[in-house]
């Protein structure tokens, strides 16, 4: 996306990669490129999961990390457990080195459209969707 900012997983400067990050990479079996969202499954003895967020299986969460990525009293991955279990737990036949990671996506905007480009409501008022609703909280 427009405005990203990529870094490669074996470059990042922190040791702990957040909930909410974009991992990105290219799978050795589908032969395509994927975007991962790292998200917490509040699940005990477990770290955090991916979830594809590109292609055809958008929305299929890909993995549940085990305990031993958590950073130590953290909440997140550590960026030295993905890099050294990359070919263990990820993409057997994949390139670490090849890996990028964004902590978000860039701010996103509504396409034009009949409501405005600011995603606003065909008559006009903020957060409702027609005369007798009312504003959305």
């Amino acid at each position: 996306m427009k405005g990203t900012n990529w870094v490669k997983l074996v470059d990042l400067d922190t040791d702990v990669i957040w909930s909410g990050a974009i991992i990105r990479a290219r799978l050795s079996y589908l032969d395509e490129v994927a975007d991962f969202l790292v998200f917490s499954p509040n699940e005990k003895g477990y770290g955090e999961g991916l979830v594809y967020v590109t292609g055809y299986h958008a929305g299929t969460i890909y993995l549940i990390l085990p305990a031993d990525s958590l950073p130590k009293d953290k909440k997140g991955v550590s960026r030295n457990w993905l890099i050294q279990n990359w070919t263990k737990s990820v993409d057997v036949k994949g390139d670490v080195n090849k890996v990028y990671v964004a902590e978000r996506y860039a701010n996103p905007s509504m396409p034009n459209s009949p409501g405005g480009a600011r995603g606003r409501r065909t008559n006009g008022k903020r957060g409702t969707n027609n005369k007798k609703s009312k504003p959305v909280s």
